[in-house]
């Protein structure tokens, strides 16, 4: 969080996590409970953060299909018309599921796989999302 403050100085850093213990709040970050796997608990979120125009949004959460298709579809209508939705560490097995699910979809995705030696594929792969 306090990276993305640093590389946009302009933003508010909205994030979320499951762990109450490591949420925070200080200078333009706020964090925030969300269980991503709850769709109710993504609204509630959704709720506190009361912001929809976003240009970035980044999920670096639970790393399944289920949980990144939850939050994705719950949170994709607050993204503006110009903007990225990036879903982080898909691993292989879950990108058939991702093309599946996207086939049902307007969006346009590009599945990504970055080769980097020495470190497992299944952390090296990234969806990117547009509307």
């Amino acid at each position: 969080m306090r990276v993305w403050q640093d590389y946009f100085p302009n933003a508010d850093i909205f994030g979320a996590d499951i762990d109450r213990n490591i949420l925070f709040q200080e200078g333009r970050i706020k964090t925030y409970y969300m269980d991503q796997l709850n769709p109710e608990s993504i609204e509630e979120f959704w709720k506190k953060v009361d912001f929809n125009d976003f240009d970035i949004m980044i999920d670096d959460g639970l790393h399944t299909f289920d949980a990144g298709w939850s939050l994705l579809k719950n949170s994709i209508h607050k993204l503006n018309s110009n903007g990225t939705y990036i879903i982080e560490d898909v691993s292989p097995k879950d990108f058939v599921l991702f093309e599946k699910a996207f086939k049902r979809t307007d969006f346009k995705a590009d599945f990504v796989t970055l080769d980097r030696p020495f470190i497992d594929s299944k952390n090296n792969s990234l969806i990117i999302v547009r509307k």
